[in-house]
């Protein structure tokens, strides 16, 4: 990639235009008459021989277009303003934001941007697979230099190319002769580095990393690379994307997580493919705006999973989300593209992580739906078979591999990082024991809960399963106690132990279960859907 080759056309970013205009309405209010091109020409000429020609300031004033920066910088400095770097914009970002099948990044475009300004040199874009590392860091290169240099890492740990091979074919794209050893090269590649400024990309980097975040010994070398493009004396940004944390302590790179897509960024991406939401009768009302938002849900907003998603609603169902709501929901990784995508995960931490594994099946077992989320007790119950002192380690593993979801130490699973747990949970030999281990940690949370909260102390328990169960939803602490309870008798019933059902009603509730054909109905999901009966 030759300096020729990259794109130097610039256009104003929206505050540096805004100060030009006010500079120009300014100047007009002092010699009372309007500021034409063909007067802006004369005026830069006492700037640039022969002055900007009106054609080049049209496009400076639209923004529209891209120009040379010495003409923008001889704008600004008729008008006695001085052209700041952050004043400017490759015209190629014009690109990236008409693109309609990137949504939703605009926070992100601005994140990545405020850790550059801040003087970020290296920035780690952590998400799970599929919610748009790679689209995201490859969009933003190419809005802010055009063209990048590009070090992919193989998908698989064996396919991996050295550093020392890729170096060589960068120093060649850059017009550069790599030298005969390694350093060299490397030397060669900085001082690059600090004459121009370079956008770089290594994409998929964990592959290279073992199972602490670190590169694996036969791609140490990584490591000397990333000390070049974290000098502050370049003028390069880098952007790696990664699903597992980069932990390299000798080396300082910012890690930015990227969250999902949201429900807005869905509607629109839908409009733009297919124009499922033209305004109708129904407004917003209509049955696929309804059912988009489960769908969403259930995906947690991944990016991969929307594109997917829409192609097939669109090939097979004529566009309508509901028909393919209706058909699939009980079956979320129906698509081989996402199958192959969830379960490739779940291959590479069974092979690098062992516990932290084994831990991410067993949270299959919860629901997430009465209670949505599981406290760390809730999880610490399942590493039966990890020292204690490993406790936090596993789980912290999980968060770093952007697994399992945390807010104020609540955690829970996807639906459909759930699906794919709960399905391999199912065939392995913990299937009865976790279920138990859940039953018992929910069992305690309801004695528990009960000795501490006098409230509930109040009223016997037969007393208040007996009210309404609207009335029960409606307050909330009787709602939270029997949600508790509900929560510890399905782990029994979904492992048809009848004895310890019965025996938790029988000493919780002070009554007898009647099991019929209704009590117990378990739907493709293995879950199981019960009803109250007696």
């Amino acid at each position: 990639m030759s300096s020729k080759q990259r794109d130097r056309g610039r256009i104003l970013t929206p505050d540096g235009l805004s100060r030009l205009q006010q500079a120009i309405r300014a100047w007009e209010l002092k010699h009372e008459v309007r500021c034409t091109q063909e007067r802006i020409k004369e005026l830069t000429s006492a700037v640039k021989e022969g002055g900007l020609d009106p054609g080049t300031t049209r496009k400076i004033l639209k923004a529209k277009e891209g120009v040379d920066p010495e003409s923008i910088r001889c704008l600004f400095t008729t008008f006695g303003l001085q052209l700041h770097e952050v004043d400017l914009a490759p015209s190629s970002r014009l690109q990236v934001q008409a693109d309609p099948n990137f949504v939703g990044r605009e926070g992100a475009i601005a994140d990545l941007n405020t850790l550059v300004n801040r003087g970020a040199k290296v920035i780690v874009i952590q998400a799970r697979g599929g919610v748009g590392k790679t689209t995201l860091a490859r969009k933003y290169l190419q809005q802010e230099f055009g063209s990048f240099l590009e070090f992919p890492i193989a998908k698989e740990t064996k396919d991996i190319a050295s550093i020392e091979s890729l170096i060589e074919e960068k120093l060649r794209q850059l017009g550069e002769e790599p030298g005969r050893e390694f350093f060299v090269s490397l030397d060669r590649l900085k001082r690059k580095l600090q004459d121009e400024r370079i956008g770089i990309l290594i994409d998929n980097l964990e592959p290279a990393l073992d199972f602490a975040g670190k590169f694996i010994e036969p791609h140490r070398r990584y490591v000397e690379l990333l000390r070049v493009l974290t000098d502050p004396a370049v003028q390069s940004t880098t952007l790696i994307t990664s699903r597992e944390r980069l932990n390299e302590y000798s080396i300082s790179v910012q890690h930015y997580l990227l969250k999902d897509l949201s429900l807005e960024a869905w509607k629109q991406y839908f409009q733009n493919r297919f124009q499922l939401f033209a305004s109708n009768d129904k407004g917003i009302e209509s049955e696929n705006e309804l059912i988009l938002p489960a769908l969403h849900r259930a995906y947690g907003g991944n990016a991969k999973a929307m594109d997917i998603l829409c192609g097939a609603i669109l090939i097979d169902y004529a566009g309508s989300i509901e028909a393919y709501w209706q058909a699939n929901q009980d079956d979320l990784l129906i698509e081989r593209a996402l199958e192959d995508l969830v379960v490739g995960q779940f291959d590479r931490l069974q092979q690098i992580d062992s516990d932290a594994y084994n831990l991410l099946c067993r949270m299959g077992c919860y629901r997430y739906q009465d209670v949505p989320t599981v406290p760390i007790e809730g999880l610490l119950c399942l590493l039966w078979d990890v020292p204690e002192n490993r406790f936090r380690r596993v789980i912290k593993a999980l968060q770093e591999r952007s697994f399992v979801e945390c807010e104020d130490r609540l955690y829970w699973l996807h639906p459909v990082i759930r699906s794919e747990a709960i399905s391999r949970l199912r065939e392995g030999e913990d299937w009865k024991l976790t279920n138990c281990k859940a039953a018992e940690f929910w069992t305690y949370k309801y004695d528990h809960r009960k000795d501490q909260d006098p409230w509930w102390a109040s009223k016997p328990d037969i007393e208040l399963l007996r009210e309404n169960v609207s009335q029960w939803q409606s307050e909330s602490k009787a709602a939270s106690k029997y949600h508790l309870f509900n929560e510890a008798y399905y782990h029994y019933l979904t492992i048809e132990d009848f004895a310890n059902a019965t025996a938790l009603s029988i000493t919780r509730l002070g009554r007898i279960p009647i099991f019929d054909n209704n009590i117990l109905n378990i739907d493709k999901r293995g879950q199981h859907r019960s009803r109250w009966s007696g």
